[in-house]
């Protein structure tokens, strides 16, 4: 049995050398073509913010005030949520902000993001020059609003809702507009122009 082992040790060494060169180099180019990793952090308060650096793509990415200002805003929306539906919440909550050329094919939309409340997670598109608008607090021209956090501080402090309608009408009360209109706005463009959509309680 040694003679055999002895005879095979140079084939043997060889295999070995090879597998390991292989696993190296696919977890190179591994590594090299993976994006996921090149992230810009920044954790302040309650809120951890991953974003793009500048020059990741070919459109902009957060400048470093617009970062600061992000974090600012959703700290204070953490603390306004947490006091509206009266519950106490200390987990951080994430932010994956992605660039616009880059949002649809990781999250699924390149025109707003989706929050996974198990996860403390927040997935959003960095949309620069959106309509200017003012929302309840007086905050201009937030970069993300309230919406998103109220789904994951509302479903972990009270539990998911029973209803799509319950989900979406609370982070959407809270966060006082959609797409940067507000919502007496909205309400007042159907009631004038497409009365048919504004629909009766018994049919919602």
């Amino acid at each position: 049995m040694m003679d055999v082992f002895k005879k095979n040790r140079h084939r043997v060494s060889c295999l070995l050398l090879f597998a390991c060169l292989i696993t190296l180099s696919c977890t190179d180019f591994i590594a090299r073509v993976d994006l996921q990793g090149d992230w810009t952090c920044l954790r302040s308060g309650k809120i951890v913010l991953y974003c793009r650096p500048s020059g990741f793509s070919g459109v902009p990415s957060p400048a470093s005030d617009e970062r600061d200002s992000l974090v600012s805003q959703q700290n204070f929306y953490y603390t306004v949520i947490c006091d509206s539906i009266q519950k106490t919440f200390d987990d951080e909550v994430v932010i994956y902000l992605y660039n616009s050329d880059e949002a649809a094919e990781h999250i699924g939309t390149s025109g707003g993001g989706h929050a996974i409340p198990k996860l403390n997670a927040i997935y959003f598109t960095y949309l620069p020059g959106q309509r200017e608008h003012t929302d309840p607090y007086g905050i201009e021209n937030p970069l993300m609003g309230a919406h998103e956090l109220a789904h994951v501080i509302s479903h972990r402090t009270l539990g998911y809702p029973g209803t799509k309608l319950m989900s979406e009408g609370y982070a959407n009360w809270l966060d006082g507009g959609y797409a940067g209109y507000g919502i007496a706005e909205i309400i007042r463009h159907y009631r004038d122009n497409e009365p048919e959509k504004i629909m009766t309680p018994d049919r919602l």
